[in-house]
Formats: structure tokens, sequence, C-alpha cells
């Protein structure tokens, strides 16, 4: 196994309300994607329930990862993840946005067939 071509990167801090439907619609179009596609999303220091709906959500989708890291600050947080990452391809959306189901294809296959 060569491992995910692409990678979808999101940082959350205190969205434990609202991440499940955002990362619901990445996760399904992560899994519609015609390449393998991991999603990580680095929980930042999170105080509510953020990390157990992450939790949760990585032991029904095992393309999923979870990351913590405590030093406050979205920039920082991804600059760190990055270099954990396995994905040719990186993008990036938010904890609250709402993809549509072609948006993992339509974001990564340019980078990785070299037309972005």
């Amino acid at each position: 196994m060569a491992g995910p071509e692409a990678t979808v990167l999101i940082a959350t801090r205190d969205r434990a309300e609202h991440i499940a439907d955002s990362l619901t619609g990445v996760l399904v179009s992560a899994q519609q994607a015609p390449f393998e596609v991991e999603v990580v999303v680095v929980n930042n220091g999170s105080r509510d329930d953020t990390g157990e709906v992450l939790a949760r959500f990585s032991s029904r989708w095992p393309m999923l990862r979870h990351l913590d890291d405590p030093i406050a600050g979205r920039s920082g947080v991804l600059n760190r993840a990055l270099p954990q990452l396995a994905g040719r391809a990186v993008v990036f959306t938010d904890d609250d946005v709402h993809v549509p189901v072609s948006w993992v294809t339509e974001m990564a296959a340019p980078i990785l067939d070299g037309t972005a």
C-alpha cells in the first residue's frame, strides 16, 4: 500500500457542537475521490468535547486522524502539522465549512496531476 496521495487538513478549537456536520461532508468527499485521501484534524487545545467527537469519528472512519496541539494559534497549528502528513497534495478547509461531494477531487486532482 502506497498510502494516501492527498491530505485534507483542518484545525479546530472548541467546535464540538459544529465539527461533526462539517467533518462528515469532508469525509464523504474524501471517500468519493478517485485516489486515497487522509483527513487530519488538529485539535488546538479545545476545552469542550471536541476531542471526544474526533475520537468517535476516528473510530468509524479509518481515513481520519486527529492530532492534539495545545499551542494556541491556527497558523502555527497548521504549520506544525504539515511534516506529519502523508499526502503529496495538501488541501485545507475550516471546521465550519460544508463542502460538496466533489470538493476533495476538484481541489487535489490538479495538484496531483501537475496542472495546478
